[in-house]
C-alpha cells in the first residue's frame, strides 16, 4: 500500500474526553505537529488542511480501517457472527435502561461507505445499569451495538480488512496509545474549536498518547495531553475533544495492535487535558458473553516468519499445513486462521506467493529445500521458465508481501 493510495483515501478528525462526562470527543493535535505538517499556529483556520494532514493520514493506517461512525459516536466493527454484525462503542452512545436495547443504527465505514444498517441490539454490562461501588461513568463506559447481517469492510486494495483484536492483556500502562475518531478539531495551545472544518471529507485524524493511570478499580484508563518536550510527550502527542465517542483506543504489543479501551470523556482540550475511557481487558467475560467470536490478542501471531502453523517453530509441519490450506480463501479468516491455513502475505487466497515467502523463512533458517521441492508438494508443475520466475521474485515479491504483512502486525 503506498502513500498515493493512502492520501486517495484520507479523511480526517478530533477528539478529548474525562473520567465521567457522557459529551461526545474528537481529535487535537499538538502545535509542532500542526505547523511541521505546514499549518500555522497563528492561522489556524486558514491552514487546517495542511496542519492536520499528518494525522488524517495516519487515521488510515491497517488497524484504524476498523473504525468507523455511527454518525453521533465513533465505533469499531469487531466480527460477525451468523447474521450479524458487532461494533465496540461507549455505553452513552446508545439509550440503555437495559443490559439489551432495542436500537436502529447505521454504521459508515473509514471510506465513507454504509456497511450495517437496521434494527438491532445494543448491549452494556449490568455493571453499566447498576453501578457497584468502586466503578462509575468511565469505567463502565462500554457498549457493543448488534446489527442484521455480516459486515465486510474493504481495504484500499479491495480486499477485506481482517477482524481487530482485543487486548487481553494487563500491561497497557506507560505504553503509547493510538487515539482517533471524528469530532472537533484544534490545537493544543488553544483547544478544540467546533467550527473548524476541513475544506473536504469528514473530520477523521490520529494521534498518540501514553496511558498514565488507571482508575475506578482499574476498569478506567487514561492519559495527559502534554506539551512538545514535557512530561511524556511522544512525538505525535494529542488528546480526545468534543465528537468521538465511543472510538477504540489502540496499542501495540509484541508486534500486534489491539483495541484497549472506549473512549468516555474528558476534562480541558488543550495542553494539560485528561482524557478516560473504560478499560477494555476489565470486560472480556462480558464481551465474549454477547459476541463469543471476539479475535483476543492472546490468538496473535508467534512472531516467527513462514510459521504456517503458529507452534513457534519452522519445520516440515509448516509445510504440510501450507499444502493442506492450498487455494483457501481466508478473506473472512483472523489474521491467525488465514496464517495457519498458508496465507503468509494475507492477501485473501493461498497461493505461488506464499510458497515464496515460505521458501525464503525455511532457507534463512537453514534449510535447503529448493523453490521447486515446495511448488512438487502443493503439486504445481515445475517448468523451467517458472523456476527462473521464482528466483527474481524472491527479491521483488517476497519483499512487497513482507511489508504487506508487517502493514498488519506490526512487524
Amino acid at each position: 500500500m503506498n502513500c498515493n493510495s493512502f492520501r486517495t483515501y484520507v479523511f480526517s478528525l478530533v477528539i478529548m474526553l474525562g473520567d465521567s462526562t457522557v459529551a461526545s470527543y474528537g481529535i487535537v493535535v499538538n502545535d509542532f505537529e500542526f505547523a511541521a505538517s505546514g499549518g500555522s499556529v497563528a492561522n489556524v483556520a486558514g491552514t487546517l488542511d495542511a496542519g492536520y494532514s499528518t494525522a488524517r493520514e495516519a487515521s488510515f493506517v491497517p488497524q484504524l480501517q476498523a473504525c468507523g461512525t455511527f454518525g453521533h459516536c465513533t465505533g469499531t466493527w469487531i466480527g460477525n457472527d451468523g447474521n450479524s454484525s458487532y461494533f465496540l462503542t461507549a455505553a452513552h452512545c446508545f439509550q440503555s435502561s437495559n443490559t439489551e436495547n432495542a436500537i436502529t443504527a447505521t454504521f459508515t465505514d473509514y471510506a465513507g461507505n454504509v456497511v450495517a444498517s437496521g434494527s438491532g441490539t445494543f448491549h452494556v454490562p449490568p455493571e453499566r445499569i447498576n453501578r457497584p461501588p468502586g466503578l462509575g461513568g468511565a469505567s463502565t463506559d462500554i457498549g457493543i451495538v448488534e446489527l442484521p447481517g455480516t459486515t465486510t469492510i474493504l481495504r484500499p486494495d479491495g480486499k477485506p480488512i481482517f477482524q481487530p483484536m482485543i487486548y487481553d492483556g494487563n500491561e497497557e500502562f506507560g505504553k503509547e496509545v493510538t487515539l482517533s475518531g471524528y469530532g472537533s478539531w484544534g490545537i493544543g495551545s488553544q483547544g478544540s474549536n467546533g467550527g473548524l472544518m476541513p475544506s473536504s471529507g469528514p473530520r477523521r485524524a490520529a494521534v498518540t498518547n501514553v496511558i498514565d493511570r488507571l482508575f475506578e478499580s482499574d476498569h478506567g484508563i487514561g492519559y495527559t495531553f502534554d506539551a512538545p518536550g514535557t512530561g511524556n510527550a511522544t512525538s505525535r502527542e494529542g488528546g480526545i475533544a468534543s465528537g468521538d465517542s465511543g472510538s477504540a483506543w489502540w496499542q501495540e504489543h509484541a508486534g500486534a495492535w489491539s483495541i484497549i479501551a472506549t473512549t468516555n470523556g474528558g476534562s480541558g482540550t488543550g495542553y494539560g487535558g485528561r482524557g478516560g475511557g473504560a478499560r477494555v481487558s476489565q470486560w472480556l467475560d462480558w464481551v465474549e458473553t454477547v459476541f463469543p467470536e471476539a479475535l483476543l490478542f492472546s490468538e496473535q501471531l508467534t512472531g516467527v516468519d513462514g510459521d504456517v502453523n503458529q507452534d513457534g517453530f519452522l519445520n516440515q509441519l509448516d509445510i504440510n499445513d501450507l499444502v493442506a490450506g492450498w487455494n483457501s480463501d481466508t478473506t473472512s479468516m483472523s489474521i491467525s486462521n488465514a496464517t495457519q491455513h498458508g496465507d503468509l502475505n494475507l492477501d485473501g487466497t493461498t497461493s505461488l506467493e506464499d510458497v515464496f515467502l515460505l521458501h525464503e523463512a525455511l532457507t534463512a533458517g537453514g534449510s535447503r529445500i529448493s523453490v521447486g521441492e515446495l511448488l512438487a508438494a502443493v503439486q504445481i508443475p515445475e517448468p523451467s521458465t517458472l523456476v527462473c520466475l521464482v528466483t527474481g521474485l524472491l527479491m521483488l515479491t517476497v519483499r512487497s508481501n513482507r511489508d504487506l504483512l508487517s502493514s498488519y502486525i506490526g512487524k
